[in-house]
């Protein structure tokens, strides 16, 4: 099997996380349906759409979990509930390239030089397309 860098085609807003744990618009406060990664305690985390969310957590991932998330628009103070923080535990480095491209499916992340993202199996990317996330990219890597 092979890893494949996960990526959304659309570009949302950049976000900042507030201490009351919501996530602040930065600018236009357009939304994506994956946003906002970023790297903390030892997890990589990313803001995805309700359905991509609940789809993934559907799978029962090792490693994967997910709650709710409020994106608040400063200017407008309004709250937004589309999207879910996915953390994911589970990094290359830390359990090896074979562990990840073991059989089920199989999600981690990867911080290096060259790439730092989220990297899935076969047996998930397919599942992914097959469910239509057609918002979602997914390239070759030799990681």
């Amino acid at each position: 099997m092979q890893l494949y860098p996960m990526k959304c085609t659309i570009d949302g807003d950049d976000l900042y996380e507030l201490k009351d744990g919501r996530f602040q618009f930065l600018r236009s406060g357009e939304t994506a349906p994956l946003m906002g990664e970023f790297f903390s305690n030892e997890a990589y985390h990313v803001l995805a759409d309700n359905k991509l969310a609940d789809f993934l957590c559907s799978l029962d991932l090792d490693q994967v979990t997910c709650k709710p998330a409020v994106l608040w628009h400063r200017g407008a103070d309004e709250e937004v509930h589309t999207h879910s923080l996915v953390s994911i535990g589970k990094s290359v480095e830390r359990v090896g390239k074979e562990a990840v491209e073991s059989d089920g499916y199989q999600m981690c992340f990867v911080k290096s030089q060259r790439y730092f993202g989220i990297l899935v199996n076969t047996a998930l990317r397919d599942a992914l397309k097959k469910k239509g996330f057609k918002h979602l990219s997914f390239g070759k890597g030799h990681f």
